[in-house]
Order: structure tokens, then C-alpha cells, then sequence
């Protein structure tokens, strides 16, 4: 695995959003784990990409949406014409002076969701367009570059956001209006491997585990406890998959009193054991 660290003076200046077209694409190693967000529109694709456990078919006019910090696996995968763009969170949050914005959009908040829109003729054109144009500003950069790529940015998340709540109907837009959803989001990224109990969480936020329990509920139709299980899980599964630490390493690294309790909790979540899980995933 080759974790993949933000180039920021790539350019001469900071600047904390890059892309490539698939002509230019390399890594070294085919499971990659990226410190930024990454979205790309493949006119032309075939094969598999897995980003953690959700396997994506390729094939036209696909985009896909890679969270940051999520484990990718593209040795399967063959990119034949398209753009990739990656930036890091601060790029738009410090135009919006949030610090947390980028979690309003739908594909970057929740891993759980679908990581990908197909996107059909009448809006195909509209969006590659924003790719290429995003592009040639970053490989022709003059002093004021930075702004026209923020606001082409800002657009194409927008319009690709649209269309993906579209689709996914069982996506409702309350979490990109409730600043504690976000906020819980946000925080759940950030600390979830040191910090797995509501109550932290609900303290962090300034409100009450009732009050969160409801947010979740409303929301992901799955309690508080669910959610920060779920999502302590995910952690768990990148370890297992692509670390070579023992299940009782693993468990001791996430704070477990001993490895059977960690087996316990690990099958309470998956229906599996941790080696099973690890052995099934190969």
C-alpha cells in the first residue's frame, strides 16, 4: 500500500488542488491510500476500483467520489480517457470560512453511500466541461487563478450533488441544513479512533445524547450508537485488510481490554470474526 501526501508547492505557490488526465496517471503501488479528496469523470473506462469494501464497476461516463483518508485499490482498474482532480478540504474551507463545508456534500460525508454517479447524455457534456476547465486554469496559472478555480470547483460539486441526491432519493438534503449533523460528521472523521462513545461526541457538539440519538435517527434511520459503531468498524477493516498487525495487535491499537472482546465487538457489527473477515477479503 502507498499512501498518497497532498503536494502543495507543486506549482511554486500553495496551491491545494491538482488534477491529471488519465494519459498522466501513475502510482507505484495499485492499493493507494489518498490524505485528500479525489473526484474523477472517466469518459472512457473498464475494470473494478475498490475504495474500501464497495467495489465499483467502471465503464463510460462514470465519476467517482473518494473520501479522504479511505483506502483505494486500482489494480483492477484501467483508466482510458478522463480527468482526476484532488484537493485537500481547506481549499474551499477557507473561502467559506467553514471548516467543515466540504461534509455538505452528499458523496463525501458518509462513506456508507454510494461512491459513484453515471452520468447520462443530457448532462454529460455540462460536467466534463468543468473538469477540463478546472485543468487547463491549474497547468495555465496566472495571479488570480485560485478564485476562478474555487468558484469552477464550487460548481461542479454543486451540479454533481444535485444529480446525486437525484438519484439517491433515500438520501434527504436535512444534513446539509443542520450544523450538527455536519459537525458530527466532521468530528466522527477526525476522532473516531481515539474516541468510540456518544457522550464524547454530544459534549464536543454542545448538546445532549438525546438530542443526538434523534439527529441520527432522523437522518441515517440508525441510532448515535450505530453510527459511531459502524463507522469504528470501517477503521477496523482498513487495518485488517491492508495491515499485517495481528488481531491482537489490532485490538490493543483501538484501546481493547483483550483480543476476545475485540472479536466480540467486531462480529456484534459484520457477522463476522476479525480473521474471517480477513481471510474472505483476500
Amino acid at each position: 500500500m502507498q499512501k498518497l501526501t497532498f503536494e502543495r508547492n507543486k506549482y511554486g505557490k500553495e496551491i491545494l488542488i491538482d488534477t491529471v488526465h488519465t494519459s498522466e496517471f501513475a502510482v507505484d503501488k495499485r492499493e493507494v491510500l489518498p490524505d485528500f479528496y479525489t473526484m474523477a469523470f472517466l469518459r472512457n473506462a473498464s475494470g473494478q476500483i475498490k475504495i474500501n469494501n464497495q467495489t465499483i464497476t467502471l465503464n463510460e461516463n462514470i465519476v467517482l467520489f473518494i473520501p479522504v483518508s479511505q483506502l483505494v485499490d486500482i489494480s483492477n482498474a484501467n483508466f482510458t480517457d478522463g480527468y482526476f482532480i484532488f484537493f485537500e478540504g481547506e481549499f474551499l474551507d477557507k473561502f467559506f470560512n467553514e471548516q467543515n463545508f466540504i461534509f455538505k456534500f452528499s458523496f463525501f460525508h458518509n462513506t456508507d453511500n454510494p461512491l459513484y454517479l453515471q452520468i447520462d447524455n443530457s448532462q454529460k457534456a455540462n460536467i466534463y466541461l468543468l473538469f477540463e476547465e478546472i485543468h487547463y486554469e491549474i497547468r495555465n496559472l496566472h495571479q488570480d487563478s485560485e478564485h476562478l478555480i474555487r468558484s469552477y470547483l464550487y460548481q461542479l460539486l454543486i451540479k454533481l450533488n444535485r444529480l446525486y441526491t437525484t438519484l439517491h432519493l433515500d438520501l434527504n438534503s436535512k444534513l446539509l441544513t443542520n450544523d450538527y449533523l455536519l459537525k458530527f460528521r466532521f468530528a466522527l472523521e477526525k476522532e473516531i479512533k481515539n474516541h468510540s462513545n456518544v457522550q464524547y461526541y454530544a459534549d464536543l457538539l454542545g448538546i445532549s445524547r438525546t438530542y443526538l440519538n434523534k439527529l441520527c435517527i432522523d437522518f441515517y434511520a440508525k441510532t448515535s450508537t450505530q453510527v459511531i459503531k459502524e463507522r469504528f468498524a470501517l477503521e477496523i477493516k482498513k487495518e485488517l485488510l491492508y495491515t499485517s498487525k495481528t488481531v491482537a495487535e489490532i485490538a490493543y491499537d483501538y484501546n481493547f481490554s483483550d483480543p476476545p472482546n475485540f472479536t466480540r465487538f467486531f462480529k456484534q457489527i459484520t457477522s463476522q470474526t476479525p480473521q474471517q473477515f480477513r481471510e474472505l477479503s483476500k
